[in-house]
C-alpha cells in the first residue's frame, strides 16, 4: 500500500458511454435515491442518500455539457 502526501489526480478507471448509457446511469442513481427514501424511516438504520445525489448531479452535469437538450 502506498500513501502519498500528493496523490495522483489521474482517475483509476475511465468509463466511456454514449448518450443512452449516460441516461441509464442517471436513471439508476435516481432509482437508488427513490428506493432508499422508501425504506428510510427516520431511525439510525437509514441509508445516507447524499452519495447518490452527488453521483446523479455529476452525471447530469456531464449530460448537460455534452448533450445540450433543446426544450420545445
Amino acid at each position: 500500500m502506498e500513501i502519498l502526501s500528493n496523490p495522483k489526480t489521474d482517475p483509476l478507471v475511465e468509463i466511456v458511454v454514449d448518450r443512452e448509457g449516460l441516461q441509464i446511469m442517471m436513471n439508476a442513481a435516481q432509482s437508488a435515491i427513490t428506493q432508499a427514501n422508501e425504506w428510510n424511516t427516520g431511525d439510525e438504520y437509514d441509508t445516507d442518500v447524499t452519495p447518490y445525489h452527488e453521483m446523479y448531479n455529476s452525471l447530469k452535469e456531464l449530460y448537460d455539457r455534452f448533450y445540450q437538450e433543446t426544450k420545445d
